[in-house]
């Protein structure tokens, strides 16, 4: 069982992805080990770079997978997190249909649900707003 998060760790996670200038492939994989770190949660737990052929018949890697729970898909800081979605969305058959898609560049996360029947919500917030005080 994952320990509760600890506001020190999650305050350093904060502060060290800020105003970070990785891209996508530099940052994405050592975003979400910190982030788990800072949650408690372990990172062998998930499917990394899940090789996908996508919707389109286009082959594809989802970034962050774990089967009947979610999906992410990271971006570089700045990047379009609407074109994000739609590339994670055209994963989404092969990876059993998550009833979670995520999207984040590291700064900035987009959560939708996914569930059969029914509408999609969508929340959106930053590394700021994850500040626990």
């Amino acid at each position: 069982m994952p320990n509760p998060a600890n506001s020190a760790s999650l305050a350093d996670f904060i502060r060290r992805w800020q105003h970070t200038t990785l891209n996508e492939r530099q940052g994405s994989q050592r975003h979400f080990d910190e982030l788990c770190a800072a949650l408690g949660a372990d990172p062998h737990d998930y499917h990394f770079e899940e090789r996908v052929t996508t919707s389109a018949g286009r082959r594809g890697f989802a970034d962050v997978w774990r089967q009947d729970h979610f999906a992410l898909e990271y971006k570089s800081p700045g990047e379009d997190l609407q074109a994000a979605y739609h590339q994670l969305k055209g994963y989404s058959d092969e990876l059993s249909n998550p009833p979670l898609l995520v999207v984040s560049d590291m700064t900035r996360y987009v959560v939708r649900t996914n569930f059969t029947n029914t509408r999609t919500d969508k929340y959106e917030f930053s590394l700021d707003d994850l500040r626990l005080n």
